[in-house]
């Protein structure tokens, strides 16, 4: 597991120690549409109806034929290694070649993405942060596989109602499950959280952990750092 957190207000951090970098699956989606979204303002590609459409569905639904139709139209590796120069993400990359689910991660870099994303330090435009705020807020309960998206924080913190989460999840990196839970909590995007875990799907008695399991995994932890339901630092 890795874990990082902010408040945002008191600029404090606090994390579990494990910064060892991690697939990001889907967050790196986040990537995608921060690049091509500062990029349209820029005037250095020219974004559609359609082209906005797989951005929201990405985004909301976690499309991932969206995400690659974006990726390989408009740079592929070279947007994450954009994004990460912006933001400052130094644990951020992607090999030469790889797919945008294999790019790899730390949660600090994560909370660090996500705050810059919220007060504009990233270099989006307001209304831009705002766009993509807006489809992460509006998650859908399944995404478009199919796949249960309330794991690790929404269901974690049925008593908080403003959350906004990039999920991530996929098998098999190896023999693992890679999930992943990111957001941000509470009124003016005030908290921010990432939490990951990389979990073997083989158990040492030969049997096999599936996707139910370890999307528990993730809620239990999201749980056990704010057991009343709510992020309360009181």
């Amino acid at each position: 597991m890795s874990i990082a957190f902010m408040d945002r207000v008191s600029r404090s951090r606090a994390t579990n120690g494990n910064e060892e970098p991690i697939e990001t699956a889907s967050v790196s989606k986040l990537f995608i549409a921060d690049d091509l979204l500062f990029r349209d303002d820029r005037g250095e590609v020219d974004l559609s109806g359609s082209d906005m459409a797989q951005i929201d569905a990405m985004l909301r639904s976690s499309d991932d034929s969206a995400a690659e139709q974006l990726w390989n139209r408009f740079g592929r590796n070279d947007i994450v290694e954009r994004v990460a120069a912006r933001y400052g993400l130094p644990f951020t990359s992607v090999r030469p070649g790889d797919e945008w689910w294999r790019t790899r991660t730390t949660m600090n870099d994560v909370v660090t993405f996500y705050s810059a994303l919220i007060d504009g330090a990233g270099g989006l435009s307001p209304s831009r942060s705002v766009a993509i705020l807006s489809n992460l807020e509006n998650f859908t309960r399944l995404g478009a596989d199919g796949y249960y998206q309330r794991f690790g924080l929404p269901d974690a913190l049925p008593d908080e109602s403003e959350i906004g989460v990039k999920q991530g999840w996929m098998c098999c990196v190896g023999s693992d499950w890679i999930h992943l839970s990111t957001g941000f909590v509470g009124p003016d995007h005030r908290y921010v959280v990432a939490i990951a875990s990389r979990e073997s799907a083989n158990t040492f008695g030969g049997g096999s952990v599936g996707a139910d399991h370890a999307r528990r995994t993730m809620t239990a932890t999201a749980s056990a750092l704010f057991p009343s339901g709510r992020i309360d630092l009181r």
